[in-house]
């Protein structure tokens, strides 16, 4: 429980022609840890994709990019969905059509909309004006300007223009219309020019030639509204296509996803025109697993060795290598093809096979079934390395009592059991949340547990009235959690009580963090690291507690 699962370096070496099979069994195994091939043997590159793994990538975008579309997530999975080989691409192509049209004609709707709301602010500023919009086009001898501006600013420039006849204001707020008749000389942008250097920012004129702009604005809303209508119509389409199609995407993700990482896998072997060799990390314990389900399904036709084992450094790597019989991580020959298509492994000057590359073992924490939910809080912070100590067990004792001792109300804990039955009950396929029920339940039984030694049910003393003091005969509750005046010693009681945990919590820890630091290097860096704080600490405390200093900290240090 403390250490890893142990992992063993396997290859697997065989002829092309059963690599297929061969991948097929391997991954039903669900074990095996590929390692990369880096190309560093003579005459072995790495492994091209198998036929078909072009189209199932496709298909898998397709249906990911679909799921997106559709916001089709697993709670809207439904009844389980079995998807035929010969169904899939036919049912795919048909789904992708109808969304595609169904989204292509949502976001040109969405467009329309922002289109006419961007045309209403256009408008906007000319329903202060009161003008209506024929009135502001087709003049052949009047030039118009609409925009913002100061009138005291703009009347005394347009007096003074040369090129400007005469002109007329109309005001509404801060928007001004300006009607002007340029003389008979001036181009047709006099008004224009004689604006230049003048408060004067221009407002572009709508587009709609006609009718006020009141009249617009409501004809555009009204346009509006029938195309939201529009919309939600397609949108409930498309939320009648996700219930229609969601089981299915969801099992063809899932399928193509499976056929993707099996045609993907060569391109972590190493290959020749022939052969092919894989190599990966599996529990050691299933080493013989792992080889009668290859052998099973294609025979003889490969060959599997166990390359090495993982065990655990005191020369401070993360593990050394315990070599198996013919495999060996030394030497320098590559992997030589034979005569019937197959290769035999490299063999190093003692005989032994050589491995690809010195991976790290990858770390499989290895606990009971009691104890395996309070790994999801350990891989919360991080996943221990290979060489780490796996601090699981820890969690499992201490968690839920210190959960328990704090909270201590046999009302709220059974309500914790409760919630953490249904979560590990009812959600068999989600492990997370499996592993949260799992907690819990554990937090939840030690809550309850100190609830009857507090006699605390929600808060009421209730337990202890009726069961410590009526039945059982006692003054009081076993414990009590110091909250009143009465209890003032519990309070203190319990803060030196905090104390020794705490101390005997990181203890534990340093005393880990010794015995590792002493595996993976030696005895002095174990001291420097860990000792010392061990030293340091205990010293500290005893101190404290001792005699030494009576005279100056609280007595109830002393009395508890």
């Amino acid at each position: 429980m403390l250490r890893p699962e142990q992992m063993s370096k396997v290859s697997v070496t065989g002829s092309k022609q059963v690599m297929q099979e061969v991948t097929e069994a391997v991954h039903d195994l669900n074990i095996y840890h590929l390692t990369e091939y880096n190309g560093s043997w003579d005459r072995f590159e790495p492994g091209t994709p198998m036929e078909g793994a072009e189209t199932a990538s496709e298909q898998l975008v397709t249906v990911r990019s679909l799921k997106t579309i559709l916001d089709v997530s697993p709670e809207d999975a439904g009844p389980t969905r079995i998807v035929t080989e010969d169904a899939l691409a036919e049912e795919i192509e048909s789904i992708r059509t109808r969304v595609n049209e169904l989204d292509d004609r949502r976001q040109e709707i969405k467009q329309e909309i922002r289109e006419r709301e961007d045309e209403i602010d256009a408008i906007e500023p000319f329903v202060e004006l009161g003008i209506d919009f024929d009135l502001l086009h087709g003049y052949e001898t009047l030039s118009v300007a609409v925009g913002r501006g100061s009138r005291s600013a703009i009347e005394p420039t347009l007096s003074a223009a040369d090129t400007i006849d005469s002109f007329e204001l109309f005001t509404g707020n801060d928007i001004i219309a300006i009607f002007a008749r340029p003389v008979e000389s001036a181009d047709h942008g006099a008004l224009t020019d004689s604006l230049v250097g003048t408060e004067f920012t221009s407002i572009d004129l709508p587009k709609r030639e006609t009718g006020s702009p009141e009249e617009s604005i409501s004809e555009i809303e009204q346009e509006i509204k029938q195309l939201s209508s529009d919309l939600q119509s397609v949108e409930e389409q498309l939320d009648m296509k996700r219930e229609e199609t969601a089981g299915f995407l969801l099992a063809a993700e899932e399928k193509l996803s499976i056929e993707v990482q099996k045609a993907e896998a060569p391109l972590s072997f190493a290959t020749t025109e022939s052969a092919f060799i894989a190599e990966g990390w599996i529990p050691t314990a299933k080493f013989e697993l792992f080889k009668s389900a290859i052998t099973a399904a294609v025979g003889d036709h490969t060959q599997i060795e166990e390359l090495e084992r993982a065990e655990f450094s005191k020369d401070g790597s993360d593990h050394v290598r315990e070599q198996i019989p013919g495999g060996d991580t030394g030497g320098i020959q590559s992997p030589t093809p034979t005569a019937d298509g197959g290769e035999t492994q490299p063999k190093a000057d003692g005989g032994s096979a050589v491995v690809m590359q010195n991976d790290d073992p990858p770390t499989v924490q290895d606990n009971p079934g009691l104890i395996k939910p309070f790994e999801m809080i350990v891989q919360a912070v991080n996943r221990p390395s290979y060489r780490e100590f796996d601090p699981t067990i820890i969690l499992f004792l201490t968690f839920p009592t210190f959960f328990g001792f704090m909270i201590g109300d046999f009302g709220y804990g059974v309500v914790y059991t409760a919630i953490g039955y249904v979560l590990y009950t009812a959600f068999e396929d989600r492990e997370a949340i499996r592993s949260m029920g799992g907690i819990t339940i554990a937090a939840g039984f030690f809550t309850t547990i100190f609830g009857i030694l507090y006699g605390e049910i929600f808060g009421l003393h209730l337990i202890a009235t009726y069961f410590w003091e009526g039945i059982i005969g006692l003054a009081h509750a076993p414990i009590e959690k110091g909250l009143s005046p009465a209890g003032i010693e519990w309070a203190r009681g319990w803060i030196v009580v905090s104390i020794l945990i705490g101390v005997f919590h990181l203890n534990v820890a340093w005393i880990f963090g010794f015995i590792e630091d002493n595996q993976l290097h030696n005895l002095k860096h174990a001291f420097l690291e860990n000792g010392a704080w061990l030293l340091m600490m205990n010293g500290l405390w005893i101190w404290v507690f001792s005699d030494a200093l009576r005279s100056t900290v609280p007595s109830f240090i002393y009395t508890t």
